[in-house]
């Protein structure tokens, strides 16, 4: 796996599925630290360290609403990794930005 995919779960998940959100990113080759959560405190924008990532980085989610806890958050979310040059894939939702 590429030292540029990073994975992204919700800080809200629950233990038990925080556990089985990060088993499924761990088989898709991603290490525990390169697992970002993100922040509950800002449900309608984009996390922080979205902007500390680089272009052609690969951020990979188990489902939407991981990238964040609101719709108008998720589509910020998205609309910034584009901007950025960030590609965004969803395992549940076989939504891949990278497809038009």
């Amino acid at each position: 796996m590429s030292a540029n995919c990073y994975g992204v779960i919700s800080g809200v998940r629950n233990a038990e599925d925080r556990q089985l959100a990060i088993a499924r990113l761990e088989a898709e080759g991603i290490p525990t630290d390169q697992i970002f959560t993100t922040d509950p405190e800002e449900p309608n924008a984009p996390p922080v360290w979205l902007y500390s990532m680089s272009a052609n980085s690969e951020l990979i989610a188990p489902s939407l609403c991981d990238l964040n806890l609101s719709t108008q958050g998720i589509a910020a979310t998205l609309e910034v990794a584009r901007k950025l040059g960030i590609h965004i894939r969803s395992l549940s939702e076989a939504f891949d930005s990278r497809n038009d």
